[in-house]
């Protein structure tokens, strides 16, 4: 279960770090900083691709233009009026012990 946990942590820090970078980037254009984004992780790599390759989008590769069009539609709409939180280190903690809990359940109602 330790070794799980480890790689659920693990993979929670990659995608914050690529989230922040995203709230970073966001701003890039009203601000005299450029951010990358740089990562080892090759599964990182590849999420970060798959969402930010303009050339070949992703919805687009894996739907017909029409489909394609009315997803990107919709998915900017929910991005749009999306208001960003207020978290503090008290409130991630919980959410943190609740995820834990929830994945103890989930391993233990699959045989893990």
């Amino acid at each position: 279960m330790e070794q799980l946990l480890h790689k659920c942590s693990n993979q929670a820090w990659d995608l914050t770090y690529l989230s922040f970078w995203s709230t970073l980037y966001w701003d890039e254009m009203s601000r005299d900083t450029t951010y990358l984004f740089a990562t080892m992780d090759k599964e990182l790599k590849k999420i970060f691709k798959n969402t930010h390759e303009t050339k070949n989008h992703l919805f687009y590769r894996f739907f017909e233009t029409q489909k394609a069009v009315m997803i990107k539609e919709v998915y900017a709409g929910i991005v749009r009026n999306r208001v960003k939180p207020k978290l503090n280190t008290e409130l991630l903690d919980k959410l943190i012990e609740t995820e834990k809990r929830r994945l103890l359940i989930l391993v233990s109602n699959h045989g893990g």
